[in-house]
C-alpha cells in the first residue's frame, strides 16, 4: 500500500477503528455507504483485493519488507521467527537479557574441596547432593545436629523395674521396656474392678426354663431370660406353638377334590388349593385329564402307511404331513435305495466309471510301460525335470485313450496335477453327458 494511501486512511479513521469525521469513504473507489471502518476495511479487501489492515515493515535482521497488522506492528521487529531468534542471540544476551540475573560466582565446594559456579554463593556450599549428604553425616549427627534434644532419657520399667532409654518425646508416654511387661501389667491391673470399663460386674439371673442361676452382664439383664440357647427352644416349643404363636392365622378346613380327605391351609392359598398333596393331584389329572378332555387334545392320533414297510402307525395330527416311516429303521431303508447314485440330491456325475477303467491298466504291464517310458524320454516335456516323473495319458483312458507310445508323456509331480486338472475339465463334462 503506497505512503499516500495510508495518510488517507489515518486522516479520516482512528486509532481504534471507529471514524472521526461524518463518513467513511473507500480510498481506491470513493465508495462512502459504510457503517463503521471495519466495513470499509472488507470491502477493501474483497473488491480491490487489498487489505487495508495491514502495513509494511523491513525486518531489522535481513532487511525485507513484509507486511503485518496494524495492531501488531508495534511489538514485532522480524519478519520470522528464524530472523527473531538471530536478533535475540545478539542483543538480549548477559546482562542485556530482561531475565538478566548477577553472574554466576566461582565457589569452593565445602566437601570435596572442587571449584563450581553458583548463582547464590552464599546459599551454595556443596558442588552436589552427594557431597551434602557426605558432610551431613558426619557433622550433624549427635550434638551437632540442629534438632539434638539431650539424647536419651534413663527411664524404670513400672513392671520389671528394670532401667531403659527413651528419646525426651516419648517419656511422658512410656511405662515400660517392651510390649510383654506391657501385657503383663494390664493382665494384673486392668482386670475386673480395676478395668477402666467396670459396670459393676455380672448380675445374677434365674433361667425361666430350668430355673437354674446364670450370671449375665448388665448391659444384657433386660434381654437375656435363659441361661442357654437349649433352655430358650425348649421354652418356645412349649410356649409360641400353635395359637400361641405370634404369626398364628386361623386355617381353612377344606375338602380335597380326589380322596376327599379333609386338610387345612392358610387364608392366602385355600382359594388355589384343590388337593391335599400332590399324589392325589397327580391322580386326578392322570384319570381326568387325558385324551378329549386334556386341554390340548387336537382331536387324537393320526392313521398313516409306511412308505417303506406298508405297515400303518399312529403320529400326532401336526406331523402327520411331514411322517412317511413308521421307525427310524424303514427311512434308513428307503434311503439307501432311492437316494443313491444319480439319484442323491448332491449327484455331480461321480467318479465310479472312471476309477474301474483305470484301475484296469495298474497291473504289471502298466508298470512295465511306465518304466520304459521315464527311461526314454529322461525328463518333463514341460519343464524338463528328471526326478519323480509320472507316466500321464494325454487322451484320459475314460476318454478313449491308450497306453500306446503316442497317448504317453512323462511329467514331473509338480506339472502332472496341472496338466491333468486342465484336461479333466475339458472331457469330463462331455463324458457324463
Amino acid at each position: 500500500m503506497s505512503e499516500s494511501r495510508q495518510a488517507m486512511i489515518s486522516d479520516f479513521t482512528d486509532s481504534d477503528g471507529s471514524s472521526s469525521g461524518s463518513e467513511i469513504v473507500c480510498p481506491t473507489c470513493a465508495r462512502s455507504d459504510f457503517a463503521n471502518r471495519k466495513g470499509m476495511r472488507h470491502h477493501h479487501a474483497m473488491v480491490h483485493d487489498e487489505s487495508l489492515a495491514k502495513v509494511k515493515m523491513t525486518c531489522e535482521v535481513c532487511g525485507d519488507t513484509y507486511e503485518i497488522h496494524e495492531g501488531d506492528a508495534d511489538g514485532t521487529r522480524c519478519c520470522s521467527r528464524e530472523c527473531y531468534g538471530i536478533w535475540q542471540s545478539e542483543h538480549q544476551t548477559g546482562e542485556d537479557n530482561p531475565n538478566y540475573q548477577d553472574a554466576k560466582t566461582s565457589v569452593e565446594c565445602k566437601w570435596c574441596r572442587e571449584k563450581f559456579e553458583a548463582k547464590n554463593p552464599e546459599r551454595r556450599k556443596f558442588c552436589s547432593r552427594d557431597c551434602r549428604g557426605k558432610w551431613e553425616s558426619e557433622n550433624r549427627i549427635g550434638q551437632n545436629h540442629p534438632s539434638w534434644e539431650g539424647g536419651k532419657l534413663t527411664e524404670k520399667c513400672d513392671e520389671c523395674q528394670e532401667e531403659y532409654e527413651v528419646w525426651p518425646s516419648q517419656a511422658g508416654n512410656k511405662r515400660f521396656c517392651s510390649s510383654e511387661c506391657m501385657g503383663e501389667w494390664f493382665s494384673k491391673n486392668r482386670n475386673g474392678k480395676n478395668s477402666p470399663t467396670w459396670d459393676g460386674g455380672p448380675d445374677i439371673l434365674e433361667c425361666e426354663w430350668c430355673q437354674e442361676e446364670f450370671e449375665a452382664q448388665p448391659s444384657q439383664v433386660e434381654r437375656r431370660r435363659f441361661c442357654s440357647r437349649e433352655c430358650r427352644s425348649e421354652w418356645c416349643s412349649d410356649n409360641l406353638s400353635g395359637k400361641n404363636s405370634p404369626i398364628w392365622v386361623q386355617r381353612i378346613t377344606k375338602e380335597c377334590d380326589f380322596c376327599a380327605t379333609e386338610y387345612n391351609r392358610v387364608p392366602s392359598q385355600a382359594d388355589n388349593s384343590r388337593f391335599c398333596s400332590r399324589e392325589c393331584k397327580d391322580k386326578w389329572r392322570s384319570e381326568n385329564l387325558n385324551g378329549e378332555q386334556a386341554p390340548n387334545w387336537q382331536g387324537g392320533s393320526a392313521t398313516l402307511e409306511c412308505d417303506y414297510c406298508g405297515k400303518e402307525y399312529y403320529v400326532d395330527p401336526h406331523r402327520a404331513e411331514e411322517s412317511r416311516f413308521c421307525s427310524y429303521d424303514c427311512r434308513g431303508n428307503w434311503l439307501s435305495e432311492n437316494i443313491t447314485g444319480q439319484d442323491h440330491w448332491a449327484w455331480r456325475g461321480g467318479n465310479s466309471i472312471r476309477a474301474a477303467i483305470i484301475k484296469q491298466f495298474h497291473g504289471e504291464s502298466w508298470r512295465s510301460i511306465s518304466e520304459r517310458v521315464r527311461e526314454e524320454e529322461n525328463g518333463c516335456r514341460v519343464c524338463g525335470d528328471t526326478e519323480n516323473l509320472h507316466v500321464h495319458h494325454i487322451i484320459p483312458v475314460m476318454s478313449g485313450g491308450t497306453n500306446d507310445d503316442w497317448n504317453l508323456m512323462p511329467l514331473c509331480d509338480s506339472c502332472h496335477p496341472i496338466v491333468e486338472w486342465h484336461t479333466r475339465s475339458f472331457t469330463e463334462p462331455l463324458f457324463v453327458e
